[in-house]
């Protein structure tokens, strides 16, 4: 077989099948839903669904940190920050001492706050429903056990360097592909050497 005809045919199986990968269902579920939220939060009630994404956090935390708040949702501490404060511009939300623990600052909502998540959590739960609809219970279960397995995987590979790939070669086969391109290199630039040595001595 032609190699470059069976490259060919690889590399075009591999595009049909990238909408069977975990990462890119993941991302497409996400981004859909993502979209479909901030839409209608704005529309109906005038906030982003950072906002939202705080006060439904805030709703099932009342001690709630920046820092704990930006864990949970898994987003950078300084872009919690700049949520928190603008609930606080709007007045839906204060920041506090925890009574509990004089050091801490914590984010509870103002009347208003309360209000508007109430009418939130009634909205994200409708459109939970409506998402879960075409799963059985028991097929909700395994839906929920395996995603809870995804995340905490995911907390692991956010931690992953592919430098590391070179350095332990502990990869599944990964380690391979590297040093062949090191290698590669390595003749080119030999191969390179000897060619300018040749010329030097002909111009001589």
């Amino acid at each position: 077989m032609n190699t470059a005809h069976h490259s060919a045919r690889s590399a075009k199986s591999d595009m049909e099948a990238y909408h069977d990968r975990i990462p890119y269902l993941i991302g497409a579920i996400s981004n859909l839903l993502a979209a479909g939220a901030s839409r209608l939060y704005r529309e109906t009630f005038g906030i982003g669904l950072a906002e939202a994404r705080l006060m439904w956090v805030m709703s099932h935390e009342p001690a709630l940190t920046v820092q704990r708040a930006a864990s949970i949702m898994g987003v950078d501490k300084g872009a919690t920050s700049r949520t928190a404060a603008a609930l606080v511009r709007r007045g839906l939300a204060r920041v506090t001492v925890d009574p509990r623990d004089g050091r801490r600052r914590i984010i509870v909502f103002t009347a208003a706050g309360a209000t508007l998540c109430d009418q939130i959590l009634a909205i994200s739960a409708e459109r939970e429903r409506r998402l879960n609809a075409i799963f059985s219970d028991l097929e909700l279960k395994t839906v929920r056990r395996s995603l809870n397995k995804l995340l905490m995987n995911a907390r692991k590979i956010s931690e992953f360097e592919p430098r590391s790939i070179t350095r332990a070669g502990d990869m599944h086969g990964a380690a391979a592909p590297a040093r062949a391109l090191t290698d590669t290199s390595r003749d080119s630039r030999r191969k390179d050497r000897a060619q300018n040595r040749a010329k030097s001595q002909l111009r001589a």
